[in-house]
């Protein structure tokens, strides 16, 4: 993908967000810059990240609206259909990482951690007692891991 449209990660990951979240043609080229947009988007596989987004944003209308990964509607009345749809991705970003968020809770102790920084797509954390990093590192890779793996997500915690 870099070598085709021979940019920087930076570029193509905000692009791909652009795309995602439901940015039309205009926005992503003013991100992608010199870069045509028509040729990022016949990218085979940009192609059906492109026609699978505007077909939710279809179901999406038809329906009225949505419900998020945590049975919250969301309402066309309410948010428009590009809204929406990016209120369903941000929703399922915080569903991967809600394990996370239950182990702070739950860890409070001077064996415990806490998170620092809470990203859209990520957290920076610290155990309570420095002596326990590896430990909450393996545990937050697997709790995280196996979130993923029930809601039928390939990524990983880095």
């Amino acid at each position: 993908l870099f070598d085709y449209i021979q940019t920087d990660k930076d570029t193509i990951k905000t692009a791909l967000y652009a795309l995602i979240f439901g940015a039309g043609t205009k926005r992503m080229q003013s991100i992608l810059g010199e870069i045509p947009v028509n040729k990022f988007l016949a990218i085979p596989l940009i192609q059906s990240l492109f026609m699978a987004r505007n077909e939710e944003i279809k179901r999406i209308k038809k329906n009225g609206g949505a419900t998020t990964c945590f049975g919250e509607f969301l309402s066309v009345k309410q948010f428009s259909e590009r809204s929406i749809l990016a209120q369903l991705c941000q929703a399922m970003e915080l569903k991967l990482l809600e394990p996370v968020i239950q182990m702070a809770i739950e860890n409070t102790g001077s064996h415990g951690f806490k998170i620092l920084l809470w990203q859209h797509d990520g957290f920076t954390w610290a155990p309570n007692d420095s002596v326990n990093m590896q430990l909450w590192k393996e545990r937050l890779t697997n709790a995280v891991g196996e979130q993923a793996k029930l809601l039928g997500i390939t990524t990983v915690l880095s």
